[in-house]
């Protein structure tokens, strides 16, 4: 499988958010041993999957509109708790500069 191929398979698969991220990695695996046609094949499901996602994700939208606030509260909320998870085995020094990049994140 050429790199450009990795690339866009892997764009594909950061785009669908109903798949987990073991189940992403798994078909990223899978795929550096398919053939041209299997290649072809695969990112012409991810794409029809990501069509699917849209229009559900768009209905859903257009039925509760706080539903695409949710999902960016519940991802932020995820974000912080691996942000928690990493600052917590880091050193002294490097909590530090955590705490000012997360500031400068915030304040964005």
């Amino acid at each position: 499988m050429s790199v450009d191929d990795l690339k866009e398979i892997n764009n594909l698969l950061e785009n669908i958010l109903v798949f987990e991220i073991k189940f992403k990695e798994e078909i990223l695996a899978k795929a550096e041993n398919l053939d041209a046609a299997g290649l072809k094949k695969l990112k012409i499901i991810l794409s029809e999957v990501n069509k699917w996602q849209g229009k559900i994700l768009d209905k859903k939208i257009k039925e509760d509109h706080d539903f695409y606030n949710k999902i960016i509260r519940a991802r932020k909320k995820s974000d912080e708790e691996i942000i928690s998870l990493y600052k917590q085995k880091l050193n002294d020094e490097d909590h530090k500069k955590m705490e000012i990049i997360l500031s400068k994140i915030n304040s964005v």
